[in-house]
């Protein structure tokens, strides 16, 4: 009993149709992880505005709790006071920071990215 194993060879339209679907599927793949990119990226950088703008707030009532108090100190510590107002603001100072220490910033902005990244990626 011989049996004959009646494989075709696939013709070149099989081949190229092969193609173009396998070219399609890669490509819906790709424009799904792109969109899921995206999606980590604007959520991330909702994420950190949302912390700057906390931060920001934060720091503005601080401020204005210090100016308060120094409002209500005497004339003669009211200078001290606002010495004291003036260095805690220039201490507090986001863009002083940067500007005088950019590297360890864009580490700071790198840990923080990485950290937002890692946080969005567990949902």
């Amino acid at each position: 009993m011989t049996v004959a194993a009646a494989s075709a060879d696939p013709t070149p339209e099989d081949i190229q149709h092969d193609m173009e679907t396998t070219r399609a599927h890669l490509g819906a793949g790709v424009q799904a992880l792109e969109d899921k990119a995206v999606g980590y990226a604007h959520d991330a950088a909702e994420a950190v505005e949302d912390a700057y703008q906390g931060t920001k707030d934060a720091l503005h009532a601080a401020r204005d709790a210090v100016q308060h108090a120094a409002s209500d100190v005497a004339s003669v510590g009211r200078h001290a006071v606002a010495d004291v107002a003036a260095f805690a603001g220039q201490a507090v100072d986001i863009r002083h920071h940067v500007r005088q220490y950019p590297w360890p910033a864009v580490g700071t902005a790198v840990a923080i990215g990485f950290a937002c990244g890692r946080l969005i990626g567990r949902r």
